[in-house]
């Protein structure tokens, strides 16, 4: 109130001064106490040097209008003027100094905005670091960007390239104190380079987010298409859960060495329901068809395998039911996701041996799917010696259960032999057993042993307690621990390059195998390099 009051005498002073420089001026001027001590009072007010802030600028000046009416002898009287003097000299060395801070900041602005050139190539094909932050005389300039494609180029500089080149436009919003400009830049992306497995017999290879850590250089020689395990679906809204993949982004960078990424779609017994349920209606079908599709290019992946395990198994609809469902289901997915990219790869794992068959109706299903992932694994009974991935069948192999016998089914009902994919095993059988013939009962019925734990825990005993054996009917090996009394069949070296032979003679689609992960000694995929340089 106090300052008010000041205010508004100032501004009633000023006004008299005005008056009275309108009038005829005295020949002989009087000293006016009065108005001495007014500008002396008003001085009084303005605040000490170091609290003066650019908000003090008016009323400095308003007080300057007062004294500058004064007439000198007046003036030599006021006792305080030093203090308006160090007040303007202070507005001024505050204009100053923001003047300087405003050149300094634009200065930051511009080196940062240069630097941008420095950092953004015309053309990426990598990730790239995309900084937030830019260090100029150690002030920061922040950076905010923006993607125009943000699923081909990211804010975080990850690059996932696609089959066309993209243009991105990255937009940057430069920021240093009361300073923001924005930027553009034009960035080319160019489209991926992927191995060409039109014209040749490509490896698939099954890898499950839990058991990835990197890629061998082995691994980036022969595998073609990484069958990513596993995206689920909505029972009811047919959504597309992709929440377990959690490491697809790291997979996806294989991407730049040529090698495919598919997306699989779990899964076995029950988790089999909800392909059931979108199969079931024309309605289903197209939303999940788009679901897919959409999937597909927010991810920047190459396609879909679908592993529903099995048709009329465990999903309340009876096979009769499932059965031509699954062929509209796949027929759909391939109207929408061909018409989307034709490159876009479609695939189904389907289970070897003489009962699986008769849920499919192949013959339709060869028209519309890529591949077919011949499961022939697991083709053993686990209550009797027997081999679960033979190639032929032997006295240790149940009736049509062997990796030959399964390609005739397929073959016999419709499907391109070109389009059928054999399958290997990472993983052996391991039973417990009491000595060891053909087909002879279990005393531990068969469990699933990975093939790290077969070469660390059983191939490393060799001669000692453990022997291996070759049944060269079957072309498959197997092991007996007659310390532990344990059975184990299995695919090793040797089979894997028979089965790549087998896939030559017969001119087979190509190799898969399940699971990449679990084989940490690389011991196999070695032999899966070797098997197929001929493919």
């Amino acid at each position: 109130m106090k300052k008010i009051l000041i205010i508004m005498l100032l501004a009633f002073s000023l006004l008299l001064v005005a008056c009275k420089d309108g009038k005829e001026k005295e020949p002989k001027p009087t000293i006016d106490q009065n108005k001495i001590t007014e500008v002396q009072d008003f001085i009084d007010t303005i605040p000490a040097v170091d609290n003066i802030t650019l908000d003090d600028e008016a009323f400095i000046q308003n007080v300057r209008t007062l004294y500058d009416a004064l007439s000198d002898e007046e003036k030599a009287l006021v006792t305080n003027y030093s203090v308006l003097e160090n007040a303007e000299s202070r507005i001024q060395q505050i204009k100053d100094e923001n003047a300087a801070l405003q050149a300094f900041n634009q200065e930051a602005v511009r080196y940062a905005k240069q630097e941008l050139d420095k950092i953004i190539p015309q053309t990426v094909t990598d990730d790239i670091e995309l900084p937030v932050t830019y260090t100029y005389q150690d002030q920061k300039v922040r950076y905010g960007w923006t993607s125009s494609h943000p699923n081909v180029l990211s804010i975080g500089g990850k690059v996932h390239r696609g089959y066309e080149d993209v243009t991105v436009t990255l937009t940057i919003r430069v920021t240093f104190a009361n300073i923001t400009d924005v930027v553009t830049k034009q960035v080319l992306v160019p489209k991926i380079e992927l191995k060409d497995i039109s014209k040749s017999k490509p490896v698939f290879a099954y890898l499950q987010n839990a058991t990835y850590k990197s890629f061998t250089e082995t691994e980036l020689k022969t595998i073609d298409v990484i069958n990513f395990c596993f995206a689920s679906i909505d029972p009811d809204t047919f959504a597309i859960d992709m929440s377990s993949l959690t490491k697809l982004q790291e997979v996806t960078e294989v991407r730049n060495k040529g090698i495919r990424v598919v997306v699989s779609f779990g899964g076995y017994g029950a988790a089999g329901k909800p392909y059931s349920n979108a199969a079931s209606t024309e309605n289903g079908r197209k939303t999940f068809a788009a679901n897919v599709v959409k999937m597909l290019e927010e991810y920047g992946v190459d396609g879909i395998d679908l592993d529903w395990e099995y048709p009329g198994y465990n999903t309340g609809r009876d096979t009769s039911v499932d059965r031509p469902n699954y062929t509209l289901l796949v027929q759909e997915l391939y109207r929408q996701v061909k018409a989307a990219n034709p490159n876009y790869l479609i695939t189904a794992a389907v289970p070897g041996g003489p009962w699986g068959p008769d849920r499919y109706e192949l013959d339709k299903l060869n028209n519309y799917l890529d591949y077919f992932h011949l499961m022939t694994y697991d083709l053993d009974s686990k209550e009797v010696l027997t081999f679960h991935t033979a190639l032929f069948a032997s006295e240790y192999t149940v009736g049509q259960c062997t990796c030959d016998e399964s390609v005739k089914i397929y073959e016999d009902r419709g499907v391109d032999s070109k389009k059928l994919v054999l399958g290997a095993a990472f993983y052996g059988r391991i039973y417990g057993a009491s000595g060891f013939s053909p087909k002879q009962g279990a005393s531990e019925a068969g469990k699933t042993i990975l093939y790290t734990n077969i070469k660390n825990e059983y191939l490393s005993r060799l001669g000692q307690g453990v022997t291996r054996y070759w049944d060269d009917k079957a072309k498959a090996p197997y092991l007996y621990d007659d310390v532990n009394h344990k059975f184990i069949s299995y695919d090793d070296e040797e089979s894997i390059r028979q089965k790549c032979q087998y896939v030559i003679a017969n001119q087979l689609g190509g190799l898969m195998f399940w699971e990449l992960g679990e084989d940490q000694t690389h011991t196999l995929i070695e032999a899966v390099y070797e098997g197929t340089l001929n493919f």
